[in-house]
């Protein structure tokens, strides 16, 4: 087991597969070299492979809400948006204190179009870390597309606050601004935008034409 963490703590995924394979071999009910290795396959980028992984753990470990985890993260990256929140929602129950799953159960709910549960979600891992500029952001996207823009500018401002150098934030919260016909507010975030030297384009030839130099 140690010789595979080793490799996965050095970014040697493929050996630590290796190691890690032939350690669960002789420890079949370890389950922390079992989610190891499964996060290395998640590393290589090997999603199919995660996925068939994970299920066969989960046979094994029926109660660990890491496995369903990642499952439910390869399931959404594949696009099987309703696997990945069954899983998600298999974790939460199995380990409801996590902000994370709660977070990533959102994201595949807006994906779903299930809005509301998208911020409902959002509005649980908030709860639970207050301090995660992500999923402000991630809520406010959702606020935005219901036309909710107080709400929306409200977590993309305290998304900033969180993470002032998150240059993305300024940049769609400018837009909603200009949305709301405040283009002071809206120039001043495009500034920043520019400042930071966020690869938008957009943003620029929009600040150029629009706001005092």
């Amino acid at each position: 087991f140690d010789s595979g963490l080793t490799r996965y703590e050095k970014g040697n995924y493929k050996e630590a597969i290796v190691y890690l394979s032939k350690f669960i071999k002789k420890n079949p009910q370890n389950e922390n070299a079992c989610l190891l290795r499964n996060m290395c396959y998640r590393q290589t980028g090997k999603l199919e492979v995660v996925i068939e992984d994970a299920t066969m753990m989960l046979m094994r470990f029926p109660r660990n809400a890491d496995l369903y985890y990642a499952r439910a993260f390869a399931y959404a990256s594949v696009g099987e948006t309703r696997l990945a929140i069954k899983d998600y929602s298999k974790a939460i129950k199995l380990s409801p204190e996590k902000a994370n799953l709660f977070y990533n159960r959102g994201i595949s709910y807006d994906e779903a179009g299930k809005l509301q549960k998208a911020i409902d979600d959002f509005s649980r891992a908030i709860e639970l870390n207050p301090e995660e500029a992500d999923f402000y952001f991630s809520r406010a996207l959702v606020y935005e597309t219901l036309n909710k823009s107080e709400p929306a500018i409200l977590d993309y401002s305290k998304a900033i606050e969180l993470n002032p150098c998150d240059a993305e934030v300024y940049y769609y919260r400018a837009f909603l601004f200009a949305q709301e016909k405040d283009f002071d507010n809206a120039c001043t975030d495009l500034h920043k935008v520019l400042e930071m030297n966020y690869e938008m384009d957009e943003a620029e030839i929009i600040y150029d034409s629009f706001c005092d130099k």
